[in-house]
């Protein structure tokens, strides 16, 4: 899934092992991550307070692939 962050962040599974890691170079651009982030409680957490957007839908998700918006600072 593609996510805007604005923040760094580590997503770990069940056993704390290391899904996906947001890296400041990620940060205010759209970049892949995998589903199974969402299994991390800290995700639900940062999209609740809107450091991380995602496309609700698979259908905005590849739109989004198609023609990313432009960032604006």
């Amino acid at each position: 899934m593609l996510i805007l962050a604005r923040v760094c962040a580590d997503f770990y599974d069940r056993n704390r092992n290391l899904l996906h890691r947001i890296l400041p170079v990620h940060l205010g651009t759209f970049h892949e991550a995998p589903d199974s982030i969402r299994q991390d409680p800290l995700f639900q957490m940062l999209v609740d307070d809107g450091s991380i957007k995602y496309p609700a839908d698979a259908a905005k998700d590849r739109a989004l692939e198609q023609d990313p918006p432009l960032c604006r600072g």
